[in-house]
Parts: structure tokens; sequence; C-alpha cells
């Protein structure tokens, strides 16, 4: 299997996002040959568990339903409607032993469950923070639904495993929303908005918190199960790459991808991205985590950024984030 999915290679199950969108659509009166008109995507496909489906086809798909549904609410119900469309996986997660349990396995599969955007977990001080990145191109208009849709889901997930409703805090990268019942009403009044990054951050100690309706027997059953992991997708990949050795050059990262530089500038102006963006989006990552969650001041970030005086670190961070690291830290300590 290769180590990463290009955009119109299909390794998606209809498990999950896709089917939450198909089976969210028909709920609320859609036309479903309408919904699916241009995607690749047939209602016979639905049907068939052996079907698989690019990542171009669920971006498609995503853009059809934001537009038949232009809804404060799109995103949050398609969050809750996909906790019930992950099949066996899903049954994994419901029926662990602890809260902890259910998300280390969610960690180690999001590929399957959520295959647009790159996740991260960082625990410190007694604090879990969850870095969730879209991969899709900058300019989409579905990363604002997509991310509503992921946070609705783990919410719920959390929930569901905690028997209540879990101190969580969410960090969003758009705008504060004109309709905020929507957000509140779904996850609740922890919110922040304007963020340099996506983030949800809870108590470590809820790692510990028993599953009222765990099932041992059912847990062990279906952690035995074999299952068939997707690759990650093309850009995951980079940003797991990136994460790791964050300094790489575009050429070191053609390298490790198998292709030449040309081949590979290609291919990121066809997933819609530049190397120039993905490599600030890991470097805001990095310098976000080490102010405001480390709590580390300029110098040492700008060093281990490997810039080569403070200002011009500060003067960086400003033009990414539209913050200053100040601004940053004051922000997060509201």
């Amino acid at each position: 299997m290769p180590r990463f999915a290009l955009q119109d290679k299909k390794v998606i199950s209809n498990e999950g996002l896709i089917s939450a969108i198909a089976e969210l659509a028909l709920a609320r009166g859609a036309d479903l040959h309408k919904l699916l008109r241009g995607t690749g995507i047939f209602s016979d496909d639905l049907l068939n568990p052996h079907s698989r489906f690019s990542h171009h086809q669920l971006m498609r798909l995503l853009a059809q339903y934001q537009g038949q549904f232009p809804h404060p609410d799109a995103g949050f119900l398609l969050g809750q409607q996909l906790l019930n469309e992950l099949g066996t996986v899903g049954q994994a997660l419901l029926s662990a032993p602890t809260v902890g349990d259910s998300l280390r396995m969610l960690q180690r599969l999001y590929q399957h469950i959520a295959p647009l955007v790159h996740v991260r977990y960082h625990l410190y001080q007694r604090q879990v923070h969850v870095f969730i990145t879209p991969t899709l191109a900058p300019e989409s208009k579905a990363t604002e639904l997509l991310m509503q849709a992921y946070s609705s889901a783990f919410y719920a997930l959390l929930k569901r495993l905690s028997q209540g409703y879990p101190h969580c805090h969410f960090d969003f990268a758009c705008k504060r929303p004109r309709h905020m019942y929507e957000f509140e009403h779904n996850l609740g009044t922890r919110l922040r908005f304007a963020q340099p990054v996506y983030k949800w951050s809870f108590a470590a100690s809820m790692l510990r918190c028993p599953n009222d309706n765990a099932s041992l027997l059912r847990w062990q059953r279906l952690q035995s199960q074999p299952r068939c992991e997707s690759p990650p997708y093309f850009i995951d990949a980079l940003c797991q790459l990136l994460s790791r050795q964050p300094h790489l050059s575009l050429a070191a990262l053609a390298q490790h991808m198998a292709m030449s530089p040309a081949t590979f500038k290609r291919k990121l102006k066809e997933h819609g991205w530049r190397f120039s963006q993905l490599q600030q989006q890991q470097q805001t990552l990095r310098a976000v985590y080490l102010l405001s969650i480390r709590d580390k001041g300029n110098d040492y970030v700008a060093n281990r950024l490997a810039f080569y005086d403070t200002p011009n670190f500060r003067r960086a961070f400003k033009r990414w984030t539209g913050l200053t690291p100040s601004e940053l830290k004051e922000s997060m300590s509201l």
C-alpha cells in the first residue's frame, strides 16, 4: 500500500462522513441524485460496503451539501450524524472502558474517521490539547463547515462517554459568527474565535473517566478485528513529515515523497497548495504551541524555529497570524 493517497486515489470507505452527508440530506428531504450530481458517487455505491471514494469526491460532496443546506446548523448536525455512521469503529469508540481508551483509538484511526484534517495531540500540565489542521486547500469554502462538524462529533463523543457535559474549550480560526446560538448549543460556551489555529482542549483527568456504557467483551472483540486502514491523504502525509522534521526544504520533502521537485510542486498545486503555505502553517502550529501552551519566551521560540533574531520572528508571527506573540498569550488567557 502506498505511503500516501493523492486526491484522486479511491481509499475512503463509505462509513463516516460520506454516509453521514447522505443520511442527513435524506432526512432533511433532499434529492439524493441531485446531491451526488457531479461527484462521481452513485446511490448504489453508498449501499456497497466495499465501495471506496477519493478525497476529491468527498470534497465535491461537501461542497454540494454546503450549497444545498446553507444553514447555520448544517455543520453541527453533520457532526452529530457522523458519530452514528462510523460502523465498527464507532462501536469500538463507544464501548471503550474509559474516555482515554476511546481517544487513543480515535488518535490511531483519525485518518479513517476524519480524512480531511491533520491531527496532533499534546498532553502538558494536566491539559490535553488537540490541534486540528484542515488539509483542504487554503481557499476552500468548506473549511468552516468541516471544522464545525468534527468539533460537534468530538464533543458528542465526549458527552456520550462521560454521561455529562465535559468542560472542553474550542478555538476556531474563523471570525466570531453572527449565529452564536448554534455554537453554544452544540459546543458549550467555552469558545474563542479569530485564533491562529483550530484547537480543542480539556482536562487530562477526563482521560481516566470510566465509560458507564462500556462493554469489555465488545471492546476486546472489536480491537482484535482486522481493520483496513487507508493511507494518509497527500497533504496530511506532508504535515506529518514537517511536524517531525520542520526544517525540510522543498527538494528534501520531494525526495521523501519519491518525487522530483518539479513533480512535487505540480502535485501540490493540483491539491490547491504551495510549499510556502504548508511550511508557514506548520511553523504557526509550532509557534502557537510553544508560546501559548509551553509559555516559552520569544527568544526561545525564535531559536526553535531557526530564526536568526527575535525581532524577525515577531514580525513573521504577526504576518502569519495577525497577532504579536504577546497578543496571542493575552488572547489565550481570556
